[in-house]
């Protein structure tokens, strides 16, 4: 008898020992059974199943919630196969060309390309929305306006017979743009109109100074008078009576009815008039 209370007692101190371990493995609250129990937040240590130590089989725990799953918010495209074409020759445009080794298009002109099947303003937009960097979109970007001011430089420039390229409505490079051709053209224009002022100043200059040796030349000139005094002069004689009387006018003299304006020198006959050294003023010659 002793013996069977002996063990009856070891076993209740190995239920309550594996009680012990088992707290360690599950959430409990005190006053109800530990496979009835439902404690959130407690480690799961990879058992599904918890054990009813009052009927000693285990009970299956309730299954966890359903992972919720994201909505789809997939935007389906709503591009027609025709703006998709456009918008892969568009994103390809290299140096005016369509490079793309996949399309029936590649090494076509983009311009070519826009003609031939007649590509809208607004699809081209759309595609520059796909490829905001393609090379057609940049330059789309930085089209410049025609300037009124450099259209008229330019028709200035095309009269004067300089070639502008074949831009514009025309065809003859007057499209209102400042392009490399229209400054090249003004630049040689410029420097052309500065060569023919300097040579017009050269002219100028060297008429004057021929002028001046005319002038001089005419009045180294002496007349019979002034060589008469000259003589006179030099061998210490007086110096003869001048005439006053009728002079002979020099051959091919024009005769003018007004005397001269410019003042002259004694003895000096011009265009029918002769210079008193006495009056210093000319008198018309008899």
């Amino acid at each position: 008898m002793f013996y069977d209370i002996f063990i009856i007692m070891k076993l209740d101190n190995l239920v309550i020992e594996e009680l012990s371990r088992m707290k360690s493995l599950f959430g409990y609250e005190r006053g109800k059974v530990v496979s009835e129990q439902v404690v959130s937040d407690t480690p799961n240590y990879g058992f599904n199943n918890s054990y009813n130590f009052t009927t000693k089989t285990p009970s299956t725990s309730a299954p966890p919630a359903a992972e919720k799953t994201l909505p789809d918010v997939t935007v389906k495209s709503t591009l027609t196969p025709r703006q998709k074409n456009i918008n892969n020759a568009f994103c390809n445009v290299k140096n005016g060309l369509i490079v793309n080794a996949a399309s029936s298009h590649n090494g076509t002109k983009w311009n070519d390309y826009v003609t031939t099947y007649k590509v809208t303003s607004a699809e081209i937009a759309t595609s520059q929305k796909k490829c905001p960097n393609s090379e057609v979109a940049v330059k789309t970007k930085t089209t410049i306006k025609p300037d009124p001011k450099v259209m008229e430089l330019q028709k200035q420039l095309k009269a004067a017979g300089y070639n502008l390229g074949n831009s514009g409505p025309n065809k003859d490079g007057v499209d209102g743009i400042m392009g490399a051709k229209t400054r090249a053209a003004q630049q040689q224009m410029t420097q052309q109109k500065g060569q023919d002022a300097l040579k017009q100043v050269a002219q100028q200059g060297q008429n004057r100074t021929n002028q001046l040796k005319q002038s001089v030349l005419q009045n180294s000139v002496l007349s019979p008078q002034q060589q008469a005094n000259a003589a006179a002069l030099k061998a210490g004689q007086p110096l003869p009576q001048q005439q006053t009387t009728q002079q002979p006018t020099q051959q091919n003299d024009v005769v003018t009815k007004e005397p001269p304006t410019e003042p002259g020198y004694p003895g000096e006959f011009k265009n029918g008039w002769y210079f008193d050294e006495k009056s210093q003023d000319w008198i018309q010659a008899q």
